[in-house]
Order: structure tokens, then C-alpha cells, then sequence
């Protein structure tokens, strides 16, 4: 069950029948209901960023298929590596599943472990 309130702050790829989009989980609470969870993200899509709360239980959460109005919806985590770019500091998110390779690309954990060791 701990590991629900972990992913506040990750992003997430929410796949539907009608497409797909990442959406930052901003924050997770209990519901009133026992195994239920209200589950606050954003769209990466709008600007402004809105806060959109679906009520989930803990499989929906991780990773079992919901309907919303007939409509098919799954969440599921992406890992992401970053290419940092030393010459002009530019930092690049890439899905770990992708084809793109270089000795300049890192995982976030590792990133954020030396952001942390350089503070």
C-alpha cells in the first residue's frame, strides 16, 4: 500500500481508447472508501496545468484497465532516463523504452542523486 503514495510527483502514461498522454500525479489520499484513492494529476497537455481528481482503487492505480463513461483507461509508470547536453546544460527526458542511446544519457535516479551531492 506504501508504495500508492510514492508516485506523487511522477509521471505517468495514461492510455486510452482514444489515445494516449502523460499526466503528472500531484497528489494521493484515502478515500472514504476502504482501498480507494483519490488520485489529483495534471494533463501534460494543458497549459495551465489543471488539477483533475479520479476516485481509483489500489489495482486501477497499478496498472489494471478502468472505465470512464465506456471509455478504456490504464495508467502505467514510465521510467525515464536524461540526456544532459554539457555544452549548453540543456537537460532531455527520454522514456526509457526508447532507441535513442548515448554515453551522455543517465537515469533520473542517477541525476538526481548528483543534483542533491552538488547542493
Amino acid at each position: 500500500m506504501s508504495d500508492i503514495l510514492t508516485i506523487e510527483g511522477e509521471v505517468i502514461l495514461l492510455k486510452t481508447d482514444n489515445g494516449h498522454c502523460y499526466i503528472r500525479i500531484n497528489k494521493v489520499e484515502s478515500d472514504v472508501k476502504d482501498g480507494w484513492w483519490k488520485v489529483h494529476f495534471s494533463p501534460l497537455t494543458s497549459v495551465p496545468l489543471t488539477d483533475i481528481v479520479w476516485v481509483l482503487d489500489e489495482k486501477q492505480i497499478r496498472g489494471d484497465k478502468f472505465t470512464i463513461k465506456g471509455i478504456n483507461h490504464q495508467l502505467e509508470k514510465v521510467e525515464f532516463l536524461i540526456s544532459q547536453d554539457n555544452s549548453n546544460q540543456k537537460v532531455k527526458l527520454i522514456p526509457k523504452k526508447s532507441k535513442i542511446v548515448g554515453s551522455n544519457v543517465i537515469s533520473m535516479a542517477t541525476w538526481k542523486e548528483q543534483k542533491k551531492n552538488k547542493l
